[in-house]
């Protein structure tokens, strides 16, 4: 059935797009760049003859920024020697730990803001649970039903989390993590530097004060009937944000060393969000962009574009490998591509040509290949790959359909580890590269 949904629309946009050859079938292309040498791979598909590639390097139809490969968290190397002793608070004897109850205050609270080294508020606990002391910052107020229903939601994820990532350090020794429900720039986020200590931060030159705890933040706009926000989005985004907590936690406790590639950290995280049932919105905030933006974004940047090319990967590699994979992933001595290759046993240039096929399979809904991943295709589990390519290239202004009134031959660049998808109403379409590989099916 899927199949015929995604022919139909194909149908469609030919139909809107072209006056259609009788002899002709349309083709959906993508074209995968593995390698990982540093340099880029220039590329041109359509109907030929082509201008020579050395030619085209310096006129690419794409606009393709310098190659980002620094580290999220470059900002933290300067605190790096001090984290063996001044991780927050952790050993601490659990006497000198004040105890939280229902109605404390806790004033002079930071929270992270972007745009200067931190502000301040105050709040109150409002709800304890077995896992999660709730506070409410002091200017506003909820209704309590709803922060208990949010609770009910996030108290069955907690283990679920924990059993793939691990545990949090609990530096502030109270058995519990704390959820602060204040006004912030996004709908939830952990900020990895309230869990390092206020002395080591400040010997370190680093401007904020820590808040010296295991804490996320929600955003208090979740709770406003006029938000487009809904509890599942809130409960997506605290497991996103707990597994960052969890990872990050259990990888210092093991001395093993930090995740710092986005691709892989946030893919993780995004690919949480589907395991414990909370995907609604993959599709249109993450898969679709992504598609859209893809020659220009590989796994080394750190654009919103990220998001959705981990989350397609990590689906993929859960369905490939297995959960075993994912959790040999999380405790791996090595970080990186390396870390990938030691959770599936092959070489990350393997892996990639596969994953590939597997996202041309499925979105050309080959479904007796072996390269096809039903899972991918299923908008229940939060997203349907086949309608989502298509819908990139409903997109307006995006011209990377070939013969339908647009082009005839469509040049870009790639780099390592970047993918493009093509359409075209000609099954016969020729392709040139120095380094890329093209596959193809006609629909």
């Amino acid at each position: 059935m899927k199949k015929v949904i995604i022919i139909l629309t194909i149908l469609i946009l030919f139909i809107s797009c072209s006056t259609t050859k009788n002899d002709s079938r349309t083709t959906l292309a993508l074209v995968a760049y593995g390698d990982n040498d540093g340099t880029t791979a220039v590329y041109a598909v359509g109907k030929g003859p082509f201008i020579p590639l050395e030619e085209v390097k310096e006129d690419l139809v794409f606009e393709v920024d310098e190659m980002e490969n620094t580290s999220p968290s470059e900002a933290l190397d300067d605190i790096e020697e001090y984290n063996a002793e001044n991780y927050c608070l952790v050993n601490v004897d659990n006497s000198l730990t004040t105890p939280r109850h229902i109605g404390d205050n806790w004033d002079h609270i930071s929270v992270y803001d972007s745009s200067s080294p931190s502000k301040f508020v105050d709040a109150k606990c409002i709800l304890e649970t077995e896992h999660v002391y709730y506070y409410l910052d002091n200017r506003y107020s909820v209704d309590l039903a709803e922060i208990k229903e949010l609770a009910a939601l996030f108290e069955p994820e907690y283990d679920e989390i924990r059993s793939f990532f691990g545990k949090e350090a609990d530096v502030d020794n109270n058995g519990k993590i704390i959820f602060l429900i204040t006004d912030i720039y996004e709908m939830g986020y952990y900020y990895m530097l309230d869990q390092y200590s206020k002395e080591g931060l400040l010997n370190s030159g680093i401007e904020y004060e820590s808040n010296e705890s295991d804490m996320l933040y929600i955003n208090i706009d979740i709770f406003d009937p006029n938000s487009d926000y809904t509890f599942d989005d809130a409960i997506a985004t605290i497991c996103h944000e707990f597994s960052h907590m969890t990872y990050f936690n259990e990888r210092y406790k093991n001395n093993l060393e930090e995740e710092d590639m986005t691709f892989i950290s946030e893919g993780l995280a995004m690919w949480t969000e589907y395991y414990v049932g909370y995907p609604a919105h993959h599709s249109e905030n993450y898969i679709v962009p992504f598609i859209y933006d893809s020659e220009e974004t590989d796994i080394f940047c750190e654009d919103n574009s990220i998001y959705g090319y981990g989350l397609l990967f990590f689906r993929y590699f859960e369905e490939r490998f297995g959960l075993d994979a994912i959790k040999k992933l999380v405790s791996s001595e090595y970080v990186g591509l390396q870390a990938l290759e030691d959770a599936a046993g092959y070489s990350f240039d393997l892996i990639f040509d596969d994953f590939a096929q597997s996202l041309l399979a499925t979105a050309a809904c080959l479904v007796d290949n072996e390269y096809y991943l039903e899972n991918l295709n299923d908008i229940e589990n939060g997203f349907c790959l086949s309608l989502d390519v298509i819908s990139a290239f409903l997109e307006e202004g995006r011209d990377y359909l070939i013969g339908f009134d647009i082009c005839e031959n469509v040049y870009g660049a790639l780099y390592p580890y970047t993918i493009c998808f093509i359409l075209s109403e000609d099954s016969d379409i020729d392709f040139e590269s120095n380094g890329a590989l093209m596959y193809y099916s006609c629909l």
